[in-house]
């Protein structure tokens, strides 16, 4: 089938093999040295725990072997099969690690085995982000443990997807935080994008965020380019000691001229500051009977309870209208009926047949 030219240019990979059908050997999912460090794939904080979860996968059955892999583009895990236990560092290439030169030959030669076999490759496209997974069985990493690995897997691809919510700002500019809410010992993280008008990354400094209560400015922090990214900006603000409402600001020239592109006044995300952050688990659930009842007052209704059925229905008034229904009762749906027809059934035929009627 033709690829799209438009999703051809969003894949991480350049070029596909015909057929996608071809028995092959069931393989392991190993993850590389970018996958461990990489959000989508991290079942454990521990970079060895990591690998051992992935590792004891159980064994997939087909993937699909892409073309080579594009330029920025990061293969995250690959395949191995089972019939060739290559460990994760790639030390059963050959050559031997004696000098530089071989070290150097030994590292192509593993990149070039997980870009052969790659299973999952992610890269960054436009302002989004774009991950490839080349098997269709994430399923399996469900069989003995349930869910443990499986919906945390798919529930940290979608957030890397996702990004950060920059819930402010416009087309070219964007801020937000990664809480909406903080307790006074807790600092604020920043982030935010600024791109130019042609939709490209800044990268340079001049990017500030204050931190405002009224027209007060409590805080003023500049912010840090992340490298490799798509013109993000980080930094964490110092907690804040006095409960209340807060706003946060975006500053600086990069700042002023993406915001005037996006047609903004002003790029401002509010934030609160409260004792404690209560779950929802523990939210009150008990209904408001006050309120609920001058709710339906002005409504022209009324309020009742479950315990007030008969209430509710006298609330209706005298009935305006008899309505007189005829039902028709079945002999069978009456069992005394039914036993009595076939009682005085019986009778007639004994009567019949002893006159020799019958």
């Amino acid at each position: 089938a033709q690829t799209s030219p438009v999703f051809a240019e969003l894949l991480p990979v350049v070029g596909t093999h015909e057929s996608a059908t071809d028995p092959m050997e069931p393989f392991h999912m190993e993850i590389t040295q970018a996958g461990l460090s990489n959000p989508i794939l991290q079942q454990s904080l521990s970079s060895s725990s990591n690998r051992q979860i992935w590792a004891g996968m159980p064994s997939l059955p087909w993937r699909y072997s892409p073309g080579a892999v594009k330029d920025g583009a990061e293969v995250l895990a690959y395949a191995i099969p089972e019939s060739q236990q290559m460990p994760a560092d790639g030390s059963n290439v050959s050559g031997a690690p004696g000098d530089v030169e071989a070290a150097l030959q030994q590292l192509a030669r593993q990149k070039e085995f997980e870009q052969t076999n790659s299973l999952v490759v992610a890269h960054r496209f436009g302002l989004g982000r774009v991950v490839l997974l080349n098997f269709d069985s994430t399923w399996r990493f469900r069989y003995g443990v349930g869910d443990a690995y499986h919906h945390k897997f798919w529930g940290q691809l979608l957030r890397w997807g996702t990004g950060e919510n920059l819930r402010s700002g416009g087309e070219y500019v964007r801020l937000g935080t990664d809480q909406l809410s903080y307790t006074p010992n807790s600092p604020i993280q920043v982030s935010a994008r600024v791109l130019d008008r042609n939709l490209q990354p800044v990268t340079g400094g001049g990017v500030f965020v204050s931190l405002y209560r009224g027209s007060e400015r409590l805080q003023r922090q500049p912010m840090t380019f992340r490298a490799g990214s798509n013109g993000m900006f980080d930094c964490a603000l110092d907690p804040i000691a006095t409960e209340g409402e807060y706003k946060l600001v975006l500053e600086g020239g990069p700042v002023d001229r993406a915001r005037q592109e996006s047609g903004l006044t002003s790029v401002d995300t509010p934030v609160i500051i409260s004792k404690t952050r209560s779950s929802v688990e523990f939210a009150e659930l008990t209904a408001d009977h006050d309120y609920l009842s001058q709710i339906t007052q002005l409504a022209g209704g009324g309020l009742a309870t479950l315990t007030d059925v008969h209430g509710v229905i006298d609330r209706f008034g005298a009935p305006k209208q008899t309505l007189q229904e005829r039902q028709d009762t079945k002999l069978w749906d009456k069992w005394p009926l039914l036993a009595l027809f076939l009682s005085f059934t019986g009778l007639e035929w004994i009567l019949r047949r002893n006159a020799g009627l019958s």
